[in-house]
């Protein structure tokens, strides 16, 4: 993309209404010096430093929206808890509106504590992974209440982004559909990242997936690059998505259609420092374009450049206009 058509995709975007339902997130970085072995156990001590806390999963989606300018509503759910009370108060001062958060008095918030040693000259490296969350069904009545907010929130949106992490808030195929079929009545566009199975015959404008999870649909896709770029159309007529992105790392990602065809776009990333929500940001971008009824060239050169800011950071992070313009 020319500077130029970054800014004018950026000033569409302002003001636009994105609304993102799924899986909700407190994360938390605890960054110190990994200096000294524990003598209780072979272990590393870190001397703590700070403490970084962030939104996860589909919080970081609707970060990532707000960083971008659009006005985001978000729905899902979060504990009666200390950690939820954190999320909400960081996507309020965000500007995420979050009357559509149901309390779950059921399940805790979920909440992602990332360990990572900081040593001079040297990259941080993440020694310890500590993950508080419920395996539990969620109760049918805290669903229909998350649900109710959505299909409210939805009726002034020009977007939805439906981000499953498999915590059963947009989970199950039916889900998927259930809440495509609700944003499609309200003439809304909606966009879906996934982490489970990709649905099938779903209704959706745009599904945002990686190599692996086409191959599970169309399994010559694992086959090497051709034979992915081959099974991308075929991907998306069996999703049933009038578009499809396959982010690939650090070789960018593959975008269909765009002229008819599978067109790659290479990562513009210079530095990669932690790719964590990467992509949450090319969830956001995509669905914040795509709010401002640009088109999918345009939604797709955003998104890339949006990540290529966001894997600079440590930790779960957003791309803010300036810094997208910075990279131009």
């Amino acid at each position: 993309m020319k500077p130029e058509e970054v800014k004018n995709t950026l000033e569409a975007i302002a003001g636009a209404r994105v609304t993102v339902l799924g899986d909700l997130c407190l994360d938390e970085n605890v960054v110190g010096r990994g200096d000294a072995v524990a003598k209780e156990a072979p272990v590393i001590v870190v001397t703590g430093e700070r403490r970084v806390f962030a939104p996860g999963q589909a919080s970081n989606v609707a970060a990532n929206c707000a960083a971008l300018g659009a006005e985001t509503y978000i729905i899902g759910t979060v504990g009666a808890d200390e950690a939820g009370e954190r999320l909400v108060t960081i996507l309020t001062d965000l500007g995420v509106n979050t009357d559509g958060i149901v309390i779950d008095s059921d399940q805790p918030t979920t909440h992602k504590v990332k360990v990572v040693g900081r040593e001079p000259q040297r990259l941080e490296q993440h020694l310890l992974h500590v993950y508080w969350h419920s395996s539990e069904t969620r109760n049918p009545e805290t669903l229909a209440a998350v649900y109710d907010r959505y299909a409210e929130a939805i009726k002034g949106s020009n977007a939805s982004v439906l981000s499953d992490y498999g915590y059963g808030v947009v989970s199950e195929e039916e889900q998927i559909k259930t809440a495509a079929g609700t944003a499609g009545g309200a003439g809304v566009r909606t966009v879906l990242n996934t982490r489970g199975a990709l649905p099938r015959s779903a209704d959706l404008d745009a599904v945002i997936a990686n190599a692996e999870e086409v191959a599970e649909v169309v399994p010559s896709a694992s086959n090497g690059t051709e034979a992915l770029i081959d099974a991308i159309p075929d991907a998306a007529a069996t999703v049933g998505c009038g578009s499809l992105i396959v982010t690939v790392g650090s070789r960018g990602m593959y975008v269909w259609p765009i002229d008819d065809a599978v067109v790659h776009l290479p990562s513009v990333a210079e530095t990669v420092v932690d790719i964590t929500g990467a992509g949450d940001t090319v969830t956001a971008a995509v669905a914040c374009a795509l709010s401002a009824n640009l088109d999918l060239r345009t939604a797709a050169g955003l998104a890339n450049s949006a990540a290529a800011v966001v894997v600079a950071k440590e930790g779960t992070s957003t791309a803010k206009r300036e810094e997208i313009l910075e990279l131009f």
